[in-house]
């Protein structure tokens, strides 16, 4: 199950091209702007998320999965390398498809480390919430 939250034409182009790819027997399926509550049933009910991307310089998605529990698997490089630690709460991986696959195929053959490892993911993300940070920002600018 894939969900993509479409913020403009260009991702809604994007993900009508995907769907075509994709064929009438796709074993993927596409949930565009699911509500608070769709996503969590969605997180519920999956192992882990994938976050292939080659550019994204944060990443509020890897987070959201780990808040809701999940290891997240993605590319060893920018914004999740800050938000995912190799081993701890999920995997950075090299850009390819085998690594992803056989990082997948290695969660599913192993279900008490991916919920091991989704406890972990689950409690670093506490780290990352909106009054921590704001917390710390006050701090920051206090010591001056």
């Amino acid at each position: 199950m894939h969900h993509i939250r479409i913020l403009d034409a260009a991702s809604r182009e994007y993900v009508t091209a995907l769907r075509q790819r994709t064929g009438p027997d796709a074993m993927v399926t596409f949930v565009a702007n699911p509500s608070d509550a769709e996503l969590g049933a969605l997180y519920a009910r999956c192992c882990a998320l994938i976050f292939p991307s080659l550019n994204e310089d944060w990443g509020i998605v890897p987070l959201e999965a780990m808040a809701h529990g999940k290891p997240v698997l993605a590319v060893n490089r920018g914004g999740p390398v800050e938000s995912v630690v190799h081993g701890e709460t999920g995997f950075l991986l090299d850009p390819t498809p085998e690594a992803f696959a056989a990082k997948l195929d290695w969660l599913a053959c192993h279900p008490a480390e991916t919920e091991r490892l989704g406890r972990r993911a689950a409690e670093r993300a506490a780290g990352f919430s909106w009054d921590l940070f704001v917390t710390r920002l006050d701090d920051y600018f206090e010591r001056d």
